[in-house]
């Protein structure tokens, strides 16, 4: 059973975690991964809630398989703002 506080939870954690994939890049966000999660659909993915690869159930909120289009998306967001520090701190050109 679920209780109203829980499902409450559940709620909030995917508005927060849910970013839209035309979003600008958080400085988190690499080819390879995504700060949140950038999947148009969550509930169906298939690695959705899996541990240490979901978003939604890191502690540190890195989506560790993004989807399939996510590196093209990437370079298209990098394009329109290549002033973004990487995950060294380092800024991006």
């Amino acid at each position: 059973m679920v209780t109203a506080s829980g499902s409450l939870s559940c709620i909030r954690r995917l508005i927060f975690m849910k970013i839209d994939r035309n979003s600008p890049l958080n400085p988190q966000d690499s080819p390879a991964q995504t700060y949140g999660c950038r999947h148009t659909n969550p509930d169906v993915c298939s690695n959705y809630e899996m541990e240490d690869v979901c978003a939604f159930v890191r502690e540190d909120k890195i989506c560790k398989k993004p989807p399939a289009g996510w590196k093209k998306q990437y370079e298209i967001l990098l394009a329109e703002n290549p002033y973004l520090y990487d995950q060294g701190k380092r800024l991006i050109k």
